[in-house]
């Protein structure tokens, strides 16, 4: 999957380039998004961003702090959280670069680990998430990977509503997150009801692309 962003956004075959070169041109892509990001808040450069640094993420823990993950902590679960916790409360902070955005992961990374390692965290309820995957037809972006566990399924859920828009995500959550019903979340929202199904309806497709977009990192 990175081979394939840094070749759609440089145009150039990657295979065609050395591996050092390939390093360079990443690079320079993270840097690109990374300032769109903090300049434009522009959610569909983090969206580019976190793939890249999500991939880079998952390899180091398999490579460098297998030690300390156990069967329910894959590679994928912990760089999947570390990226949500970091959508949840580190988009405020400014990065001079890459390097220091991947280095503050790594360290998020290590921290849950041993986090982890001391007290197991409890597993979420995931009777909404799997309620929301069905309504959503969101089943088929998980093709290949019927092997993870609900709580996996449910922290990519949360992560894929993190990156949809705004609109979109306020709609899912009055519906599935805080229990509302149709007809009381147009209230909250002040639209009428038949607006609202349209709103939800768009937000579940929404929702069904972005988690369609990521298959390969909620795969272990």
């Amino acid at each position: 999957m990175r081979e394939n962003l840094v070749r759609e956004s440089v145009g150039y075959p990657i295979e065609h380039a050395g591996p050092e070169v390939g390093r360079m041109r990443e690079r320079a892509i993270a840097r690109e998004l990374l300032e769109r990001w903090q300049t434009g808040r522009d959610l569909e450069a983090l969206d580019q961003l976190l793939e890249l640094e999500i991939l880079a993420l998952k390899q180091r823990v398999r490579r460098e702090a297998g030690g300390l993950t156990c069967a329910a902590d894959s590679a994928s679960d912990v760089a999947q959280e570390v990226a949500f916790r970091f959508l949840r409360g580190g988009t405020a902070r400014r990065f001079e670069n890459p390097a220091a955005l991947r280095a503050y992961l790594w360290t998020a990374a290590l921290n849950l680990l041993f986090a982890r390692k001391k007290l197991e965290r409890p597993s979420l309820p995931g009777t909404e998430a799997e309620r929301l995957l069905q309504e959503a037809h969101a089943p088929a972006a998980f093709d290949g990977t019927a092997r993870l566990h609900a709580e996996e399924r449910s922290v990519a859920l949360r992560f894929a509503v993190e990156l949809i828009g705004p609109r979109d995500r306020e709609i899912l959550e009055l519906v599935y997150f805080q229990g509302f019903s149709l007809e009381q979340a147009a209230q909250r929202l002040g639209i009428r009801r038949d607006n609202a199904k349209v709103r939800l309806s768009r937000a579940r497709n929404s929702l069904t692309r972005k988690l369609c977009r990521w298959r390969d990192l909620v795969e272990p």
